[in-house]
């Protein structure tokens, strides 16, 4: 069959079933409570042109770029088009498919293209968020054009590459705050990795950072005009570090830190003090508090990392327990049993495909083809990694690292095929090594973790 045609029918499939889950989803309503937040802000911005929950009290607990973009659609479509949206994302994921394709064929080559845009297409998890009022669809298609553009920029070497990495990060980071933070370390591999002369390579890394702060700088100023305080994207990201390291914060799924009241509440004791303060003071708090949390208790803070890790890279558990029955947030729209039973079997088995050979694969790389831009992506998975294990470790934060897995995983499957009947004792040796890792993992996800969670379940199901 020809590429063309496999890719037709790649495309095709995938828009299938995207059409079938807008049905399932035509005219359902947000239930979850990062979507309702989203939808409050973003109705204030067509309404009162106020970012902020409530009309009169502007606020910067999420990142704008989202809202604004609920904000737009709602002024074209109407307010609560929540249809309108669906479709939007779809096609922003198969922009972001092409993209991918583009990435893809440079990285492993023509033959493994369209598997590898194809299990980025299917993975289940990825096709139910276009139809959630959350922002991972949206950071998605930034976040994979900006790891286009590095790889251009660490193999063409032209400004142009720099200059659009810059923008598509800050974009990203609007989206979602994890990349920020992430622009002086990737401005410092660049610096010492792209080809060329020391001075070409500090102009272009010089405008990568101009144009990234560009990006970010109307967002910035309006900020400091609100608190008075330097606020790159959002203040939840002060909050969530102290919930993630206090006191009382959960040793298994510490996310739920939020969900703790009384005395052991991460605010307990500290009303008077929190309610005097606005979202930037606030934020400046809970960093130093959690700072010093951090320093006077190591090794309980090693501990806490460490099933960080596994919560991160645990079985992806949001769309499983939203239809499962377990909480106030049911998606009902996934509940009917022809569809709730198959879609958790789905993503148990796409979820761990694709993180074994995706995982084996990018370390098969790395080891065999070593260069510039796989030693990129490790870097940038591993500062993901390391982020949530400092704050919450959730199993929804690692999907914007799929379709990199994607890549990595295909080329993985095809280093197994050939040399794995060869007996290549090293080959046996390593995907060995992340079997076990994972199949810890996930046990611990299972049995430790996520006990009580299971024993419910088995309930409800019974």
């Amino acid at each position: 069959m020809k590429k063309r045609t496999v890719f037709a029918c790649v495309i095709g499939s995938a828009l299938l079933v995207r059409c079938f889950f807008l049905i399932v989803f035509w005219g359902q309503a947000p239930v979850i409570i990062d979507e309702q937040h989203y939808n409050a802000i973003s109705v204030n911005l067509v309404e009162t042109g106020t970012y902020a929950f409530h009309p009169g009290k502007p606020t910067s607990i999420r990142p704008p770029l989202y809202p604004f973009f609920l904000a737009t659609v709602y002024q074209l479509t109407g307010i609560n088009s929540y249809n309108a949206i669906r479709i939007i994302q779809i096609f922003f994921t198969f922009v972001t498919a092409w993209i991918l394709y583009l990435l893809c064929r440079r990285v492993t080559g023509e033959k493994e293209t369209w598997l590898s845009v194809g299990i980025f297409l299917f993975y289940p998890s990825l096709v139910i968020y276009n139809f959630f009022i959350l922002s991972e669809i949206l950071f998605n298609l930034f976040f994979v054009a900006s790891i286009f553009f590095i790889y251009l920029a660490l193999s063409e070497n032209k400004t142009w590459h720099f200059l659009c990495t810059g923008i598509f990060i800050g974009l990203a980071s609007l989206t979602r705050s994890i990349t920020y933070p992430m622009m002086p370390l990737l401005a410092f591999y660049l610096f010492f990795t792209a080809s060329g002369k020391i001075v070409p390579r500090l102009k272009n890394i010089t405008i990568m950072l101009f144009f990234f702060t560009l990006v970010l700088s109307p967002w910035v100023v309006r900020n400091y005009d609100l608190y008075g305080q330097f606020i790159p994207v959002d203040t939840m990201g002060g909050l969530n570090l102290y919930m993630g390291n206090y006191e009382y914060t959960p040793m298994h799924r510490p996310w739920s830190a939020v969900e703790v009241s009384g005395e052991k509440a991460w605010y307990a004791g500290k009303e008077a003090i929190l309610r005097s303060m606005n979202e930037a003071q606030k934020q400046k708090w809970c960093i130093r508090k959690s700072v010093e949390f951090i320093i006077s208790h190591p090794a309980l803070t090693v501990q806490r990392s460490i099933i960080k890790v596994a919560n991160f890279w645990g079985i992806e558990r949001s769309i499983i327990a939203g239809i499962s029955g377990q909480r106030s947030d049911t998606i009902e729209a996934l509940t009917p049993p022809l569809i709730k039973y198959p879609l958790i079997a789905s993503i148990v088995v796409f979820y761990a495909s694709v993180m074994l050979f995706g995982v084996f694969g990018l370390i098969w790389k790395n080891l065999k083809e070593p260069d510039k831009f796989n030693l990129a992506i490790t870097g940038i998975i591993l500062y993901f990694t390391a982020m949530h294990a400092l704050v919450f470790g959730h199993s929804r934060y690692h999907l914007p690292l799929v379709p990199l897995l994607a890549i990595y995983g295909v080329y993985g499957v095809t280093t197994i095929r050939t040399y794995w009947f060869n007996k290549q004792r090293q080959i046996i040796n390593l995907f060995g090594a992340v079997v076990l890792t994972f199949s810890a993992i996930w046990a611990y996800e299972i049995f430790i973790g996520s006990r009580s969670q299971m024993v419910k379940l088995l309930v409800i199901t019974n």
